[in-house]
Parts: structure tokens; sequence; C-alpha cells
């Protein structure tokens, strides 16, 4: 069957009258359609390339995106394999039915003659009279309907694409943390060569894991960096795990200070014979409080050698009440002096720390000394030779020996400081030799003077320095 390929003139119901007409009168314009034959063929096939071009844009697009779900699993591909197929169904039912929706706003009866009419061109397609080629005119009018179609398509796996960047982005972000911590676990490693490998183990595959869940520390890589630090600062496996395990607590908003909290626990459990990393943390949680010091790091560097030292000096008293009493020391020295780093300070806690010592644990000696230099002064004031220097030095090393008889060493770092303020005579001779930085001489003296502000601000701090569970606060 052949038909006169029609041109929209912008009146669809004249179009469609002209079809029905056209249709009657068939066999009549065979001839004249045979004519027509090959330029329908053209316009069909022009047609068919602009709407082949829409789909094989769509089908790249489809394409990628089915390769791209493909990555993700099995089943996401199949679903766009899925959705390919409904769209290209969908597509051959568009292209007509646009058509007809269109008409049917001018003439609902006019819409039911063009339904009828694509199941005649389906039937009749082969025979290549009444091809979808030939009705390419009117087909024209509904590209922009089809296409916009494709555009929907094209929206949506943009979409989807966009997904799939996102996916990739986590991916790929994921990945950077897995070969971060594969990274952290190789440096850990050296620092725990001297561990069997199955306390290699436990350390790195239980214990991270295990720190993480419990103290809601996400950053396993710095767990995994602390607890090699810890290692590498003498503790054992044991101390590292509980170290870490409360450091993490302290630290859960700044997982950059967790080695050096860590490790900082395993040098006070060295110092002060504590071996209970809760409360190590809460020393030096507590005693950043009470300091100048500014960044956590620095105080663990400073802090535990300071003590290490003001401990060591009072070697019989109680290790608990010797760190809390060389913390305040320590801490009201960074005030004193506005030492924000603690460097400082750490070397003043221990001179005079040393000298107090070597003060006390010598009274005796230091008496027989005062003695004979009383002596020798004597002679000279007896020839006349002696100078106003000699003299005071004659008063000073007088009243040290009045104050002196009986006296013995306190033995603890606040009893030292508390026999200086309470005797005059012991207090001159101590501050008569000279020793440590120019810087903190002011503070020294200030100490032996129990109504002085440092020496009220050191008791006041040691109150608020603790080892135990309440200590445990955030820098």
């Amino acid at each position: 069957m052949a038909t006169q390929v029609v041109e929209l003139s912008g009146d669809e119901a004249a179009l469609l009258r002209s079809l029905q007409k056209v249709i009657d009168k068939e066999r009549e314009h065979e001839r004249q359609l045979g004519r027509m034959a090959d330029a329908g063929d053209a316009a069909g096939l022009g047609i068919e390339k602009s709407m082949g071009r829409v789909e094989a844009a769509n089908a790249k697009a489809i394409k990628s995106l089915i390769g791209d779900l493909g990555k993700l699993s099995p089943e996401a591909a199949k679903a766009a394999n899925n959705i390919r197929n409904e769209m290209s169904l969908a597509d051959r039912q568009v292209k007509f039915d646009n058509i007809v929706a269109e008409l049917r706003k001018v003439d609902p009866a006019a819409a039911d003659e063009g339904a009828k009419l694509r199941g005649t061109l389906q039937q009749s397609a082969d025979a290549g009279a009444m091809s979808w080629k030939k009705f390419a005119t009117s087909t024209i009018a509904q590209i922009g309907a089809v296409a916009g179609a494709y555009v929907g398509i094209s929206q949506g796996v943009q979409l989807v694409n966009g997904y799939l960047e996102d996916q990739e982005a986590l991916l790929d972000k994921s990945l950077q943390k897995q070969l971060s911590l594969a990274k952290a676990q190789q440096e850990a490693i050296k620092n725990l060569s001297a561990m069997t490998m199955v306390q290699q183990n436990k350390i790195l595959q239980e214990s991270v894991p295990q720190i993480a869940s419990s103290a809601g520390f996400s950053d396993t890589v710095a767990i995994t960096g602390a607890l090699s630090d810890s290692v590498s600062a003498g503790g054992t496996e044991q101390q590292a795990i509980s170290a870490v395990q409360n450091a993490a607590l302290l630290n859960r908003l700044t997982p950059d200070k967790l080695g050096a909290t860590a490790s900082a626990a395993i040098d006070f459990a060295k110092k002060t014979g504590n071996d209970d990393a809760r409360a190590n943390l809460a020393l030096l949680a507590t005693t950043g409080t009470q300091s100048r010091i500014e960044d956590p790091k620095q105080l663990a560097a400073n802090l535990a050698p300071a003590l290490g030292a003001a401990v060591g000096s009072v070697p019989n008293q109680d290790k608990i009440e010797a760190t809390k009493e060389a913390a305040a020391l320590f801490s009201v020295f960074t005030q004193a002096a506005t030492d924000k780093d603690g460097t400082s300070s750490k070397t003043a806690t221990l001179n005079f720390s040393k000298e107090l010592a070597a003060f006390f644990t010598g009274l005796e000696r230091q008496q027989i000394e005062a003695r004979s230099k009383i002596e020798l002064l004597d002679r000279k004031i007896g020839q006349g030779s002696d100078t106003e220097v000699d003299r005071a030095d004659k008063t000073i090393l007088e009243g040290f020996l009045r104050d002196a008889k009986g006296a013995s060493d306190p033995a603890t770092l606040f009893g030292r400081i508390e026999s200086l303020q309470q005797n005059e005579g012991l207090k001159d001779q101590f501050f008569s030799r000279e020793f440590g930085e120019a810087g903190f001489k002011d503070a020294f003296k200030a100490l032996a003077d129990e109504s002085s502000a440092i020496a009220i601000q050191i008791r006041e701090s040691k109150g608020k320095i603790e080892v135990g569970e309440s200590g445990l606060i955030t820098f």
C-alpha cells in the first residue's frame, strides 16, 4: 500500500482530514507515490538519523552508566540493563504516542484515527509503502517532544553519574585511610621488633579496633602510632595499651596529640613509680591546668624530666606526694616566667630541687664548715684586716649555726621549702649560694616567703593536681 507524504501546514485538524482522503484514494495515487518514494525515503532517513543521533548519545550515556554501576556490583549492572531495555521499549511507543497526544488536543476523533493509522503503518512496514520513513514529514513536528524525553533521561544519567562520583570519592578516601594505616603499621613494627609475633598481632590487629570502639576514637592511624610511641618510650605491651586507651579518652577532639599524651603516661609511670596510666594521665591533665604551657606536647615533653629530677631529689618521700609537689613547683615556675613551652621551667625545677637536696642533706657538714669559716673571719677581725663583706658573712654564718642547731632534713620538697620559710638563718645561708638561671632567682627567693603570691599559689596548685580518676579532663 502506498500514500502521499503530507507536509504539515500548521492546522493539524486539516492534516488529519487530508490524511483520511489520502488513505481512501491510495490506489489512485500509486503512480504519484512511486515518483515521491525516493524523496520520502530521503526525508525519512534524515529523520531517522536525527533521532538516531539523540538515541546514540543516550545509549553512550547509558553504556557509561552501566560500566560505572558494574564496578560497584553485578546487581547494579543488572539494574542498569533493565533501565536500558525499558527506555528502548518506551522510546518506540513514545515516538508515535506523542504525535497522537498532540492531535488529541485539537480533535479527539482525529486522534482515534491516528491511533488506527499507527496500527496500519506497523502492519505495512515490511512492504515499505507506508514505513516510518515515509511518515517523516509528520514526524518532524514531534521530534522536539521525543528529544525532550531523551533530555530528561540524560539528566537522570547525570544524577546517577554524580552519585557514582561521590561514591568514587568516598572509596578513594577510604583507600587513602587504609594506605595511611598500612604505613603506620609498618612504622610501628620497627618499635615492636623486640616483641613476639603474637604480641605484635595483639597490639596492631586486636587492640587498635578495641581502643577505637571503647574510647569513641575513630582515628586508627593515630592509635597505631600512639601504641608504637608508647612501646618506644619503654612501655610493655599492657602498659602501652592502657596508656593509649586512657589517652584516647582525653584526646577525642585532638587526635594529633594522642601519641605525645600516651608516651608521657609511660614516662610518668617510670618517674613516679605508679603504673596506673589513668592516674598518670590525670596528673598530666591537671598539671596542664595549673601551668602557663599552652601546647600539651610541650607540657608532656618537659614535665616528665622535671618530675624525674624533683622526685629523685627526695627518694624517701612517698612517690605520689612527691610527684604532686614537683608538678606544683614546675607549674608555678612556668607562671612566674611566662614560660609557654616549659623548657626553662624544667631546668629551674631541676636546679631548685637539686640545690634544696644538697643543702638539707649536708646540714651537718655545712655546720662544721660554717664554724671553720667563722674562726678565720675572727682572725681577720682581730688583725684589723676584715672588710664589710667579711663582717656580713660572719653574721649570716652565725645565724645559720643558731637556727641549724637541732635542724634536720625534712626529706620532702615542700618540707624543705617550709623550713626556709620558717627559719631565717637557714634561708639566708641557702641563698648565699649561687645557683640557677638569673631569670628565676626572684621566684626562688619568693618561695621562701610563705606570704608571697608564688608561695600561696604553689600550695593551691598542689591541692588541684590529682592522680586519680577525677583528674581525667580534656586539655
